[in-house]
């Protein structure tokens, strides 16, 4: 029982210092990521384009890949993750265009998403049930504050050029994948349950696991609020440079200030998770929400109004609000997702996902529209109206009791 106790925690520092090394190479990535799409393509509608394929290709290969999970075990697919990741950058950096950086993005993507789903399925099993939620939240706690490194690399503009952010994130994944290699230990009993176990969900083509009313319900609001959220997030980098004319280097110090009040309130946001529930939980998150949409929708009319300085100031007071949000939603999702089934766990976790993650597939395409042939704060607008809707619902259909709120 004490080795069990052992391996357990020694899996769990696994994944919270991947998220470190994962969180350093990402942070200065993605901030350069889609203004170099930007600067391919011109428009962004393209990027927006480009990064609707990239989702629909994600969200297709979550259900296989948690099959394969199931089937061989969480560290192996991990350890594939890595390769995936660092091929698509060296295609980045050798193909400057439209077609080979589309695929360069699909294969970093579909390797995220492997890294991503490894880690929370490993925490999930070897964390207790009072502590799930502080567990979550101290893996996005450790990869939100390796992140800010990577901002301030931008912001300092220390490397020279993008393929510089492309190289150390190359880095950065063999590192992990070394951590993944020598430190993690799959627990056997674990596994060996998981493939004697008659698969309900094979079992059931799939489609039984929509047919509980709890797990419906718990589809329905999440595909829901990742529609609204993607589609001012999906070209936010993008849409931010564009209508206000800042550098990258501007939006770099956004995401330290992001990452920082992220990594602030992760901690007690999982303590907070643990003690009132999750259906607390998520409703003090959409109206964090809310106030987030509403504070960005007020600084640009201000700001179009002639006032500049609003700029700055008013979207810190918005980044804070949007913090309280996502450090709340993204662990209570990830408590509810990676316990569906009693087996089949990480398929059931995909499945799920390409149900809720698909619904980010069109909000590209549908942000970018907006945001060029509507009006630049139109998809705000949008995630506005969605976000007051959606706060109806958990006070509507979740359960209020703790111990039996879905």
């Amino acid at each position: 029982m004490k080795k069990l106790t052992k391996v357990r925690k020694r899996n769990l520092y696994a994944c919270f210092t991947t998220s470190l090394i994962y969180g350093f190479g990402e942070g200065g990535f993605f901030v350069i990521l889609q203004p170099l799409l930007l600067e391919i393509t011109g428009l962004l509608f393209s990027v927006g384009l480009i990064m609707t394929i990239v989702s629909l290709v994600q969200v297709i290969s979550m259900p296989l890949i948690g099959k394969l999970m199931d089937r061989f075990g969480r560290k192996k697919l991990w350890l594939i993750a890595g390769p995936i990741i660092i091929f698509g950058c060296i295609l980045l950096i050798v193909g400057m265009n439209v077609i080979l950086a589309g695929v360069a993005v699909i294969l970093i993507y579909v390797g995220g998403v492997i890294h991503t789903m490894s880690s929370l399925m490993i925490i999930s099993e070897n964390s207790g049930d009072l502590k799930k939620g502080s567990n979550f939240s101290f893996r996005f706690f450790a990869g939100s504050g390796a992140s800010i490194i990577g901002f301030m690399l931008v912001l300092f503009n220390i490397g020279s050029g993008y393929h510089f952010y492309i190289w150390l994130f190359i880095v950065m994944n063999m590192f992990l994948w070394l951590v993944v290699f020598f430190i993690l230990s799959p627990i056997k009993s674990d596994f060996i349950k998981e493939r004697n176990s008659t698969n309900p969900i094979k079992q059931n083509k799939m489609v039984e696991l929509f047919q509980n009313p709890k797990i419906r319900k718990i589809v329905i609001f999440f595909t829901l609020n990742w529609f609204f959220y993607g589609i001012t997030i999906t070209i936010w980098n993008a849409w931010f440079v564009d209508t206000y004319g800042v550098s990258e280097q501007t939006l770099a110090l956004f995401f330290i200030v992001v990452n920082t009040f992220r990594m602030i309130f992760q901690i007690p946001a999982g303590r907070i998770i643990d003690k009132i529930g999750k259906r607390k939980a998520l409703i003090i998150s959409l109206i964090s929400g809310i106030f987030s949409s509403f504070s960005s929708l007020f600084v640009f009319f201000t700001w179009f109004s002639g006032f500049s300085s609003i700029l700055i100031p008013g979207y810190v007071i918005s980044i804070i609000f949007f913090d309280i949000y996502i450090t709340l939603i993204i662990p209570v999702e990830s408590i509810y997702f990676t316990n569906l089934t009693e087996n089949g766990k990480a398929e059931s976790f995909g499945t799920v996902k390409l149900v809720t993650d698909g619904a980010l597939i069109p909000t590209g395409v549908v942000g970018g529209t907006l945001a060029d042939f509507v009006h630049p704060i139109a998809p705000e607008i949008v995630n506005f109206g969605g976000f007051m809707m959606l706060l109806w619902f958990p006070v509507r259909y979740f359960d209020n009791k703790k111990k039996k709120d879905i």
